[in-house]
Parts: C-alpha cells; sequence; structure tokens
C-alpha cells in the first residue's frame, strides 16, 4: 500500500534530517542534502524530500503494516515539530483513509515523557 503526507513547514530540511537521525539508531535510514529514506526491515520503506516549504513522506508497505507505520513516523515527526504546532495527515493512494498525528500540546509532550521514563524503569 502507498501512503503520503505533505508536511507544511519552513524547515523540512532540518526536520527530515532530524526523524532520519533519529530512527535510523534502529532501523535503516539516510539523509543527504534535500531527500533521505527510511526502511523498516522488508515492513515498509519511507522516501523523505524536502521542498521550500513542506517535507514530503512517501510510504510503501504491506497493507497490514501501513497504519503502524503512518503512527511510529508520524509521532515521531509531530514531536519534533510540536513546538512549530505540526501535524502529519497521511493520506493513501487507495480508498482508505489514513492516519494523522498531532499536533501535540506541551501537557501531551509531558505525557510522552512520562511514559518514555516508565519504559526506561521497566
Amino acid at each position: 500500500m502507498e501512503s503520503v503526507a505533505v508536511v507544511a513547514t519552513d524547515r523540512a530540511e532540518r526536520y527530515g534530517k532530524q526523524l532520519v537521525g533519529h530512527m535510523s539508531r534502529k532501523i535503516s535510514g539516510e539523509w543527504t542534502g534535500q531527500s533521505g529514506y527510511l526502511d523498516f526491515n522488508g515492513r515498509g520503506r519511507v522516501e523523505l524530500s524536502a521542498g521550500a516549504d513542506a517535507l514530503k513522506l512517501e510510504l510503501t508497505s504491506d497493507d497490514s503494516e501501513t497504519e503502524r507505520l503512518e503512527e511510529i513516523v508520524g509521532v515521531h515527526l509531530a514531536r519534533f515539530g510540536s513546538k512549530d504546532g505540526m501535524s502529519v495527515a497521511w493520506n493513501r493512494k487507495s480508498s482508505e483513509a489514513g492516519t494523522v498525528q498531532g499536533p501535540y500540546s506541551e501537557e501531551d509532550m509531558k505525557a510522552f515523557a512520562e511514559a518514555r521514563k516508565a519504559r526506561q524503569k521497566a
């Protein structure tokens, strides 16, 4: 399945590089100049491209993985851009609706931080 998100931002290159840098600690990924990719080890792949006013994310995955991968990528990006009120809305090339992540409030960000601390203690 294919799903696309075009995220409005005047700092597309910065956010693309940050997303790939963060996620490539656990999966394959690379950022070069204005574009990059994230490879979820056979479950899916996201191609990223930075424009002057948006970051474009193009996800290709098995149908069973699409929603999960939209959420993983979208939550990370929306969290990075929380101070800018960033949201990520996915549009599937099929007739199904995609998922939406963000924008996240200050309270949401605190809850994410607390959940992370709890996971680290476990």
